[in-house]
């Protein structure tokens, strides 16, 4: 599944009930698929986007209501009119023009790690009084989510927290392809709890499966852009750099592979066995999803970051001892051809100096 992003579609109709009706489809498209969709959206009224967002919230929280009073003691029960007339229209102000924001506050309120609508609501209206840029909606957005993690907390408790989300979300959003929180724990080098105690929390604004072998993303792209935005750095608790976020998981990619690769990782011992002729199974086992992520993507990790190579560099190291042993699993994964963009963006990452320094007389030979 990819990422989603929620645009608002209308089709041309002679009845404008008609029209209406199928404007008011909310449908949760790919990136890629819904450029059309978002242009469109810009040029909606803002009173149209307004009631659209109305009729979604109240579809959504007269759910949660109900959903909640079928399980909640007598005394705990939501009113049937919650959450009332006054606080939809600020919920509506907050929101306009950012379906996510509705979406997302949706899910927070929902959350049954809580069970409780009233008082998660209450958290999101604590950001009211935010500016009226997009980008200041995105802290009423995500912000409500993000502090419940570490509210109340001691400060030693709340730094090791704030580490841990650096470590699983910054991961997680800056990853080049989706990985399981299994997967993830083994590529972090990280125990598997420390992934369920973060992700668990943030279902409002990641896709968290309820199996451990299934991948984790983000609900929505804006989540990474709001973490990620150097402007934010200094006006919440949750910044990620994202350059040394991206040098980091190439450290553990590359200290994954050093460990990890060997020459006939497959146990094959028939040199110049064709890889159409080993079975998918037997690749998979030898190179398990993490390993193959480290492979096909500590390069990709290492640009980002904008790092120098320089001699005995992480990464000089890891080509020294095991660049066959690299290429072979590239070639088992079909991506041997790749190998050469992959060594090129090493070489223009390599300290500026003469091509006789170890470093560059490795990489400059493996390309001629």
């Amino acid at each position: 599944m990819p990422w989603t992003n929620a645009t608002t579609m209308t089709t041309s109709n002679s009845s404008s009930t008609s029209s209406r009706k199928q404007r008011l489809l909310v449908l949760f498209t790919s990136e890629s698929s819904s450029q059309a969709g978002q242009s469109y959206l810009h040029e909606v009224p803002e009173p149209v986007i307004a009631h659209d967002i109305s009729a979604y919230l109240g579809y959504e929280l007269t759910r949660i209501r109900n959903s909640h009073n079928c399980q909640a003691f007598d005394d705990q029960q939501l009113p049937p009119d919650w959450p009332g007339r006054d606080i939809m229209q600020r919920l509506v102000r907050m929101a306009v023009p950012l379906f996510i924001f509705a979406a997302t506050i949706c899910r927070f309120i929902a959350d049954e790690t809580w069970l409780d609508p009233a008082g998660q609501l209450g958290k999101v209206l604590k950001y009211e009084s935010g500016g009226g840029s997009e980008l200041d909606k995105l802290e009423s957005t995500y912000l409500p989510v993000l502090n419940q993690l570490v509210i109340g907390q001691p400060d030693t408790a709340r730094n090791r927290l704030l580490s841990e989300f650096r470590g699983v979300v910054g991961s997680i959003l800056l990853l080049a392809e989706p990985l399981s929180a299994s997967s993830l724990s083994h590529l972090l080098n990280i125990p598997a709890s420390s992934v369920a105690r973060t992700v668990n929390r943030l279902h409002a604004v990641l896709d968290v499966p309820a199996t451990a072998n299934s991948p984790i993303r983000p609900l929505h792209l804006s989540f990474r852009d709001f973490l990620v935005d150097p402007d934010k750095r200094d006006t919440h608790l949750f910044w990620i750099d994202e350059a040394t976020s991206h040098e980091r998981i190439a450290t553990t990619c590359l200290k994954l592979l050093f460990n990890y690769l060997r020459k006939d990782i497959c146990d094959l011992k028939k040199p110049g066995t064709a890889c159409a002729s080993i079975g998918p199974a037997n690749v998979k086992s030898a190179l398990p999803a993490h390993v193959r992520y480290a492979c096909l993507y500590w390069v990709y990790h290492l640009k980002q970051s904008s790092a120098c190579i320089s001699d005995n560099h992480q990464a000089h190291l890891f080509l020294r001892c095991h660049l066959l042993h690299w290429l072979e699993a590239l070639s088992l994964l079909g991506k041997v051809s790749e190998s050469i963009a992959m060594i090129s963006s090493l070489q223009a990452l390599t300290t500026v100096g003469s091509p006789r320094r170890p470093c560059r007389r490795l990489l400059i030979y493996y390309i001629i």
